[in-house]
């Protein structure tokens, strides 16, 4: 069983990540399966989502794209690693190792 302590920080760190990178509505929490999550996702402060250029405004707009489809709350709207990794955000890693022959073993 966790300390109150310990569940206070973890409150303390999901609503302060939940007011910077998700606003949640109904179609996202449908696929949660767990009524307890359900409840404390529910019971969370519920802010208006902020635009990403707002909270990294020196950031590039390929960049924000990224961040936008990786930080997707529910999982059928996330980017998939391939799809990330050929996001045009690693345009330039790409024609760097294309330009000077480097093989990348994965």
């Amino acid at each position: 069983m966790m300390s109150l302590v310990f569940q206070m920080k973890i409150n303390l760190f999901l609503t302060f990540f939940f007011f910077f990178f998700f606003f949640l509505n109904t179609e996202e929490l449908e696929y949660i399966r767990s009524e307890e999550a359900v409840k404390f996702l529910n019971e969370l402060p519920q802010y208006p989502r902020k635009p990403w250029a707002s909270q990294f405004p020196d950031a590039s707009p390929k960049a924000l794209d990224l961040l936008d489809k990786m930080l997707q709350f529910h999982f059928a709207k996330r980017i998939s690693v391939d799809d990330a990794i050929a996001h045009p955000y690693f345009d330039s890693v790409r024609a760097y190792v294309m330009r000077y022959n480097i093989f990348i073993y994965l």
